[in-house]
């Protein structure tokens, strides 16, 4: 009898257990049933997968909330077919989740549409999602016409306080809108992690009075944000960043294969990134076989701002065509800048952009290590004030090499009058600098003072080296005593394919006429062909080659590194950079 009561005992311990430790699955059809299965997922403390059958769940129950009591429940949250959560224009989120320990929470499969964020229910009126710790998963869900007046993230708001990952994949957010950070998404990793946004759209987002990000606002204190095969699409802010804005306080950034087009930022002032705008405070960033294009902004950089402040910046293979910069501002296609290490800027087309200020195509801010700017195209940009197609600055000790090689700079413009170089203008400014200029073409540009070339070293001792390139005008203004060393350069027509084809056609006079011990001479040409397929390199940014003769195309990407959480810098530095670099310049 006691043997049989002790198995008995032992027996109804273990239910009991189990009751609130077993990891269950709900499957759910309604409202009511979705919220019954959070709450019953709250208290069993262990994973739970909810499985929301097709239909959509609305009306006056619709706002669910997730709110653990205890450690390690993880929650996935899946819709079986086409499932729509539907705020009808109500006030506060769809669904609210907050978790004070370490949770991974995956959303998956789900429509979040027309919810409205009034005055003290946060951000996301689609979802929000606030996690001390772990992983936020967000997989093939939708977030539509979700509205936050007054807070960030108007279709998602996902943030993790330590350390943990915010993975976003193959989403749509269109249509929704904050006044705040991130039209359409908000995301913020505060401590070790970072944030992974993959093969998502972006379209029709808006972010009004101090939005950053109409389509996108991401920051990482310690991490690494990837950002790769997205688009972005006719999103709006009323501040910074059209379509996205990404910072890392201390970490890497990868912006990769993503498109940004018709992006803009609607009013006036020094706001900057019409298609992206994109820092690094610590750590280096590679930006790689993007497309930016129509995008408008008031301030720099009229497709994409660059700014890393420690760390290198790898700048290659986009497309930056048709961009504006409004007001008196410069670099139309991309501003682009570092304070302390390299940049390499290289296998880019920068066409048909335009500023008001200098750097139609691009504006480079540079100040310390080396400077690479190499197998570029660079044609049919305006600017009002200097550098038509680049502008290229300098500052510091020029201890490093400055090798701009293998560019073809063309029918760029400088409309203003006093201003000059049309096609390229380098301001030194880096005392006992050298900048070896070997094999471009720069031609057919115009300026009212050196429209092909003009070299200003700002009343420092400069160096350059000019040989083996093809063009016809070259002012300087040399109060610095600078010396220019140069031979084998041509002044004649390059012999293009046509207007709009920047090739070399057969019989060109600039085949096989570059100088093959350049510095920094690239293995392949713009296209990815063999840099040499002749008895010699060529000039430009264009290999001349037969058909077929194609090689695979180079690419770099940024290495990991370690960092520190507990040095977390406000985002508030990145955005106050460049008001004291303008003011270090006056």
């Amino acid at each position: 009898m006691k043997k049989t009561f002790l198995v008995l005992l032992v027996v109804l311990v273990l239910l009991v257990f189990s009751s609130h430790c077993y990891a269950e699955t709900f499957t759910v059809s309604t409202s009511a049933q979705f919220q019954i299965a959070l709450n019953s997922a709250d208290l069993n403390g262990e994973g739970d997968i909810i499985t929301l059958l097709p239909g959509t769940y609305s009306g006056s129950d619709s706002f669910f909330s997730y709110v653990p009591k205890s450690e390690d429940e993880n929650l996935t949250i899946t819709g079986s077919g086409e499932v729509i959560l539907d705020g009808e224009g109500q006030a506060g989120q769809i669904l609210y989740i907050s978790s004070p320990w370490q949770t991974d929470i995956t959303l998956q499969g789900l429509t979040f549409r027309n919810s409205v964020c009034v005055s003290g229910y946060g951000g996301g009126a689609g979802a929000s999602i606030q996690i001390q710790a772990g992983n936020i998963n967000v997989v093939e869900c939708s977030f539509k016409n979700n509205k936050v007046p007054d807070s960030w993230g108007g279709g998602l708001y996902a943030s993790i306080s330590s350390n943990g990952t915010i993975n976003i994949t193959s989403c749509d957010f269109t249509g929704n809108l904050a006044s705040g950070y991130g039209g359409g998404l908000f995301a913020e990793s505060r401590g070790t992690g970072g944030i992974n946004l993959k093969d998502n759209s972006f379209s029709e987002n808006s972010c009004t009075a101090q939005g950053r990000g109409g389509g996108a606002y991401l920051s990482t204190a310690c991490g690494t944000i990837l950002v790769t095969g997205n688009t972005f699409s006719d999103n709006i802010s009323y501040d910074d960043a059209g379509g996205i804005f990404c910072l890392v306080n201390e970490g890497n950034l990868y912006f990769a294969d993503n498109l940004l087009n018709g992006n803009i930022i609607v009013p006036e002032g020094p706001y900057q990134g019409g298609g992206a705008r994109l820092g690094c405070i610590l750590g280096d960033m590679t930006v790689e076989n993007c497309s930016f294009t129509n995008n408008i902004c008031q301030s720099s950089g009229g497709g994409i701002y660059c700014l890393v402040i420690e760390g290198n910046l790898y700048f290659a293979d986009n497309l930056l065509d048709g961009n504006i910069v409004s007001g008196d501002y410069e670099g139309g296609g991309a501003w682009l800048e570092t304070s302390s290490a390299d940049m390499t800027v290289e296998n880019c087309s920068f066409t048909h952009n335009t500023c008001q200020s200098h750097g139609g195509g691009v504006c480079t801010y540079f100040y310390n290590g080396d400077f690479l700017f190499r197998n570029n195209l660079v044609a049919d940009n305006t600017s009002i004030k200097s550098g038509g197609g680049a502008y290229l600055l300098f500052h510091m000790d020029g201890t490093n090499p400055f090798d701009i090689i293998n560019n073809t700079i063309t029918e760029n413009t400088v409309s203003g009058e006093g201003y000059s170089g049309g096609g390229l203008y380098i301001d030194g400014g880096a005392d006992n600098a050298e900048y070896s200029i070997y094999n471009n073409i720069i031609w057919g540009n115009s300026a009212f003072d050196g429209n092909d070339i003009y070299l200003n070293d700002r009343g420092q001792l400069n160096s350059f080296s000019l040989y083996n390139n093809d063009f016809s005008v070259l002012s300087t203004d040399f109060t610095g005593g600078s010396v220019i060393s140069r031979d084998f350069n041509f002044n004649v027509d390059p012999g293009f394919v046509s207007d709009t084809d920047y090739h070399l056609m057969a019989g060109s006079p600039l085949i096989d006429e570059g100088d093959p011990l350049a510095p920094s001479l690239p293995e392949t040409d713009l296209d990815g062909n063999a840099r040499v397929s002749g008895a010699e390199v060529d000039m430009g940014a264009y290999e001349y080659a037969p058909a077929g003769d194609d090689d695979d195309d180079v690419s770099q990407k940024t290495s990991g590194s370690g960092c520190n959480a507990g040095a977390f810098v406000p985002s508030m530095l990145l955005l106050l950079a460049p008001l004291f670099i303008l003011a270090r310049k006056k």
